[in-house]
């Protein structure tokens, strides 16, 4: 799957309209297919981030593995998410990956800045 096979689907209508992830969600097959979803979070375009985040949320339930390689990044996000849409899916995300005590004692500092 290339990213340009999902790009149709995080987009379009209002921040709070879910439109088509319950239809993208049953495309991610595999942790390819995760990972070239996973590249929409860097969208320019706050809808497809938001829309995009929540299919991840959606699909992590039943596979929570498909974050691991994305860790990292998760982190990232957590110190530098400014929309609050997209806090709330991390913090969705966040608990369902495997950290060391190092990488929570960052993932929860990162939190209590945002808070601030």
């Amino acid at each position: 799957m290339k990213r340009d096979d999902l790009t149709p689907y995080p987009q379009g209508g209002h921040l709070r309209a879910i439109a088509k992830v319950e239809e993208l969600v049953p495309l991610i097959k595999n942790q390819s297919d995760f990972d070239v979803l996973f590249q929409h979070l860097n969208s320019k375009i706050r809808i497809v981030i938001m829309r995009t985040a929540d299919a991840i949320e959606k699909i992590t339930l039943k596979y929570p593995e498909f974050l691991q390689n994305h860790k990292n990044t998760i982190i990232d996000f957590l110190k530098s998410a400014e929309d609050k849409e997209f806090k709330w899916h991390l913090a969705q995300l966040a608990p369902r990956l495997k950290l060391t005590e190092k990488e929570k004692v960052a993932s929860i500092n990162a939190r209590i800045r945002k808070l601030k």
